[in-house]
This record gives structure tokens, sequence and C-alpha cells, in this order.
């Protein structure tokens, strides 16, 4: 069980290390597999293959099994398990996002009036025509 000084020695700047040890430990028994297992397959049934083509199958399937267990345990050792901070809050990415959203309307309306002259027009607010009367259609669409 650790002690306060070694939580806090794990956390610094709202960043918590540790815990990611189950993650590392499931991608080392899978990359240990994979070393194993390719080579397996490649030997015991893959008499069909030639000699060369056996060999060469069992070593890229051991390396790049031990590739992945080295990847797998690198990172379930240095990835943070909590990251905690004003940055990190939902309803801050919600603000920015919607902040981003209104600046990239608003560039893509300034480059539409000075292209065409006017406002582009919004499904929002459109003129609504009087009950009865028939709506205009498009310039694009009228017969002439």
């Amino acid at each position: 069980m650790p002690n306060q000084d070694e939580k806090n020695a794990e956390e610094q700047g709202g960043i918590c290390f540790g815990s990611g040890n189950s993650i590392g430990a499931f991608g080392v028994m899978g990359g240990v597999l994979i070393a194993l297992g390719v080579p397996y397959i490649a030997l015991a049934y893959g008499q069909s293959l030639g000699t060369a083509a056996q060999i060469t199958i069992a070593i890229i399937g051991a390396s790049s099994g031990a590739l992945v267990s080295l990847v797998a345990a690198f990172f379930g050792i240095v990835m943070p398990s909590r990251i905690a901070g004003r940055m990190m809050s939902p309803d801050h990415w919600m603000r920015w996002a919607q902040m981003a959203h209104a600046h990239k309307h608003a560039r893509w309306e300034a480059r539409y009036q000075a292209r065409f002259g006017h406002k582009p027009p919004m499904p929002w607010e459109a003129d609504e025509p009087a009950s009865g009367e028939e709506p205009e259609p498009p310039a694009s669409r009228r017969r002439r």
C-alpha cells in the first residue's frame, strides 16, 4: 500500500502515473503469444514452404512479437492513468468547440459575402410565404 509521499511523488502537476500495469501485462502476454505462435505455426504446418521461407516467417514472427511486447510494456509504464486540471474538464472542451465553430462560420460568411456581395441565405432566416401563396422558385429553376 503506497503511503502519502509515494502518492505525491507519482502525481506531478495533476498527472498520475501507475495503474497501467494490467494493460501493459496483457500487451506483453499478447506479444509473447505472437512471438511463440507465429514461428510454431510456420514450422509445424509450413512444410509446403521452403526452408528459407519457414525460417524467414519464424524470425519475422518472433521479432514482431518481441516488438509488440516492448511497446506494450513501455506504454504501460509511461501512459498516465489520470490527468486532472482545467483543460481536462468536458465543459471547457464544449466551450472551445462552440467558439471554434462560431469563428469558422463567421469566416465562411465573410468569404461568401466578399464573393457574392450579400449575406448567405440561412434556412432558419428564410421568409415564410403568406398562407395560400405559392413560393417563388429560385432563379436557377424558373421557366423561361
